[in-house]
């Protein structure tokens, strides 16, 4: 079961992290505009996060099944790229 979908369209700062990381779409390889994230039940039975870089293509598909709205560019959504140490 997994719960808490959210989509998150990057800042410029942020794109140019992804870049640096050498980060693709998750679906196709291609240029990182959004980050999707949610939760879920690991096969051990705890709440695990997955944050998935994507293009805007594999974004907006993501968003739709989701039943999501379209991150507007003012929308404050935090969602970090990397795991806190």
């Amino acid at each position: 079961m997994a719960w808490g979908y959210r989509i998150k369209r990057l800042t410029k700062r942020e794109k140019e992290r992804c870049r640096s990381l050498e980060w693709g779409c998750a679906g196709c390889g291609g240029g990182v505009e959004y980050i999707s994230n949610y939760s879920y039940n690991s096969a051990n039975g705890h709440a695990a996060h997955a944050r998935r870089p994507m293009c805007t293509e594999h974004a907006r598909q993501f968003a739709m099944r989701h039943t999501l709205a379209w991150p507007a560019r003012s929308h404050k959504v935090r969602i970090r790229l990397e795991k806190a140490a």
